[in-house]
């Protein structure tokens, strides 16, 4: 995300200087190799000093703890911002650190990425005609707007809303299918619920499981923090889940075909109607 980040704001000429962070001298290294960035640094107070806007591309609760530690070194008018994927926990941690503070945060969720991680995974168009939701603070500023514009001028596509909202449709269009690939490879391919010969079970997935599973590639450190800090909204779809399982399974048991080809059809048509 702050790789791809880098080389869309360069490529928009959007800022003076894009300066990175990163704790490894080889991410530095590449950064610049790849021109992501103009300079780069070690220290997390350098990499923010006299910036006029600041990105924490980490996992959500990193995020809280690195804004933490630089709350007192943003300069003056500065917007601070994420690309955490939950809002709820970093806006109720990190808003009251800029209470007094000429500073001000500003959540942002770019709806963008892959299971791929790292610079190595960089694209220059990540951002272009992606859905960024922005989460304002309580408190309404001119900050808000100019986030927006930093966003659409990236190429992307803005909506605002609170972060309880942002976090429970996040719950049901990413952390629910992210859970549900996560189960699914572990129901077909853990040994311990391999019940069946044979026994080499992944010679015999194909496409369909391939496509349905790739999410469940993506970082474990990224997802565990998503899932610990949106744990009731996504309780919450995972309840309306098991209902929908449970009744499919009912009707499989009573022989309710007619009623199964109905449900196929009308998912069928549902899903066709989203690119």
């Amino acid at each position: 995300m702050g790789g791809s980040l880098g080389l869309a704001a360069k490529r928009c000429n959007i800022a003076d200087e894009v300066c990175g962070y990163a704790r490894r001298e080889e991410t530095r290294i590449q950064a610049l190799e790849m021109k992501a960035v103009d300079s780069t640094t070690d220290s997390i107070l350098e990499s923010i000093k006299d910036a006029n806007i600041v990105i924490f591309c980490l996992p959500v609760l990193t995020i809280c703890d690195f804004i933490k530690k630089s709350a007192n070194a943003f300069a003056p008018n500065c917007i601070v911002t994420d690309v955490g994927s939950t809002k709820s926990e970093i806006m109720n941690t990190v808003s009251p650190l800029f209470q007094d503070s000429n500073a001000e945060f500003i959540g942002s969720h770019p709806i963008a990425g892959s299971d791929e991680t790292g610079l190595a995974a960089a694209t220059i168009d990540l951002y272009q005609d992606a859905m960024v939701v922005i989460t304002p603070p309580k408190k309404t500023s001119n900050k808000t707007e100019e986030l927006v514009n930093f966003w659409e001028n990236l190429g992307s596509i803005t909506s605002i809303m609170n972060a309880k909202q942002h976090d429970q449709i996040m719950a049901k269009t990413s952390h629910l299918p992210h859970i549900i690939a996560a189960i699914l490879v572990d129901t077909v391919l853990n040994p311990n619920n391999n019940n069946h010969e044979p026994n080499n079970t992944a010679s015999f997935c194909g496409g369909g499981f391939l496509d349905t599973t790739r999410i469940a590639g993506g970082s474990a450190e990224i997802w565990y923090d998503i899932v610990k800090s949106n744990k009731t909204s996504i309780i919450e779809e995972l309840n309306t889940f098991s209902s929908v399982i449970n009744n499919f399974q009912t009707d499989l048991e009573n022989d309710n075909f007619e009623k199964i080809r109905t449900f196929l059809a009308d998912n069928m048509e549902r899903r066709k109607k989203i690119k």
